[in-house]
């Protein structure tokens, strides 16, 4: 992992993290983000539960989009945003949602990723899907997983949508969007099947 912690980037506006390693031992301050707006977290810093989003919502008082990616059913960020849609704070690490956040997207792993995880992945799925009910009235969405991403093509696309991002394109940020609206639709028509230890998708 590349510290980005010691470095000044006061005109930074864009943010996207991808890590498959944290190093804990780090401890000096980190610089504020006066011009920060977007931050995409996936790999391990997705598994952190909302208290990362209170910090980072401390250092860059102009947050108005978060988007966590590749979900695991460990991590307690379902929990905590159902917490802060129900309004009751305190339950979760979160005090809630800064004024200046218009937008916090949730996608989940992969259910291939969950095999040894699959009735935690059913509990999180369900808390996911009341929130794709109930927290758009609080910026908070919901995009299923993409369950044709493999660990490795995952880091690819976000890639690739930092590129689109650069050039003028939504990049990451396509909620509002025709695909967000068919990969909702898939959420709610997908239910899930055991076969042998693996919990896989299966299309309604």
């Amino acid at each position: 992992m590349c510290p980005l912690y010691p470095l000044e980037l006061p005109v930074l506006e864009e943010l996207t993290i991808f890590s498959t390693r944290i190093d804990y031992s780090y401890i000096e301050p980190i610089t504020p983000l006066p011009r920060l707006k977007h931050v995409h977290y996936a790999g391990k810093f997705g598994q952190y539960d909302l208290g990362i989003f209170s910090a980072l919502c401390e250092l860059a008082p102009r947050l108005t989009h978060f988007r966590y990616s590749g979900i695991h059913a460990t991590s307690n960020v379902a929990l905590d945003l159902e917490a802060v849609v129900d309004g009751n704070q305190s339950s979760s690490n979160c005090s809630g949602l800064p004024d200046t956040v218009s937008r916090v997207v949730v996608q989940p792993d992969t259910v291939y990723n969950h095999a040894i995880h699959g009735p935690h992945y059913i509990r999180m799925m369900a808390m996911l899907k009341r929130l794709a009910q109930r927290g758009r009235d609080s910026g908070i969405i919901i995009l299923p997983a993409d369950e044709t991403q493999t660990y490795l093509g995952s880091w690819k696309a976000m890639e690739a949508e930092w590129l689109d991002r650069i050039h003028g394109g939504q990049g990451c940020w396509y909620e509002n969007s025709a695909r967000s609206v068919a990969l909702l639709e898939q959420l709610f028509e997908m239910s899930y099947i055991h076969r042998g230890d693996c919990l896989l998708p299966s299309l309604r």
